[in-house]
């Protein structure tokens, strides 16, 4: 593995990242329950508690009566350290890392889910070879501090703000939710760009899953005017490249720099001024 980099964000004595994951897709298993026990033996010593979650989905299936939907049930296991502040998960088609607040940089963050790569190569039996994708997704929250006259266009530049709408006469209708949703071609991959003000949960719906509840990471927002950054940089792989874990350290390291050149784009001087006080 490569030296780690130091990672700007992870500076930042007050940074608002909230949640962050890295995830390794690859060949669907379709006996993935057969070789977890032997996983586990692979990564227990790092990730000892262990949780189960049976996730409901739909798939469409093309015949010749057109597309026909279906809800398929699907279990996934977590492994997570004693105090809960860094998890893996396995599913039958995808490993992932994630965190709360406990989140560590990029480097360290990337280099926990190669381990844990190499772990599945590891696992006699398992025979999973390549890699047909990876993603690396951030969270942020981006809120002003409570007892001050901040407000959160001090934090966040107009593009990336869901702005109040305008005024449509004598009674002018106030914001309860907006958003901004954007995708961009990187050379990477693709990445897709949302800010959320005021969602009713302030976490994204498709992470919310009793598996970060049970982790505690679902934040808590003091403020009465917020914003959701949500940055998730992905890359497909067509052919499906070898699972080795420098190769995917590489790749990884890659999503990260426009991801993080989003963030940057997205917020003002001032708000990092804030959130690392050493430079106030």
């Amino acid at each position: 593995m490569q030296e780690e980099v130091s990672d700007p964000m992870s500076r930042m004595r007050f940074a608002p990242l909230r949640y962050a994951l890295a995830l390794v897709r690859f060949p669907r298993l379709l006996d993935m329950a057969g070789h977890v026990a032997a996983f586990q033996e692979q990564v227990r010593a790092t990730y000892p508690l262990v949780d189960e979650h049976n996730n409901v989905g739909m798939v469409a299936h093309l015949s010749n009566q057109g597309f026909e939907f279906r809800h398929v049930t699907e279990k996934m296991w977590q492994f997570s350290e004693p105090g809960r502040s860094h998890a893996i998960i396995l599913g039958p088609d995808f490993l992932l890392v994630h965190a709360g607040t406990a989140y560590e940089g990029h480097d360290g963050f990337f280099a926990r889910l190669c381990a844990a790569v190499q772990a599945l190569g590891d696992t006699p039996g398992m025979g999973v070879t390549h890699a047909t994708a990876v993603g690396y997704r951030m969270i942020d929250l981006v809120e002003p501090r409570v007892g001050t006259r901040e407000e959160i266009s001090d934090y966040l530049k107009p593009w990336a703000l869901p702005t109040d709408p305008a005024d449509f006469g004598d009674q002018p209708m106030e914001l309860q939710e907006g958003a901004y949703i954007a995708s961009f071609k990187t050379g990477p991959g693709t990445l897709r760009f949302q800010a959320l003000r005021r969602p009713k949960v302030p976490f994204p719906p498709d992470l919310l899953t009793p598996l970060v509840e049970a982790n505690g990471w679902i934040p808590k927002v003091a403020a009465g005017d917020f914003v959701l950054l949500d940055i998730d940089h992905f890359a497909a792989f067509d052919p499906a490249m070898p699972l080795d874990p420098r190769g995917l350290l590489a790749k990884f390291r890659e999503l990260h720099g426009p991801s993080r050149r989003a963030f940057d784009s997205a917020v003002r001087p001032r708000a990092v001024t804030i959130w690392d006080r050493r430079k106030a």
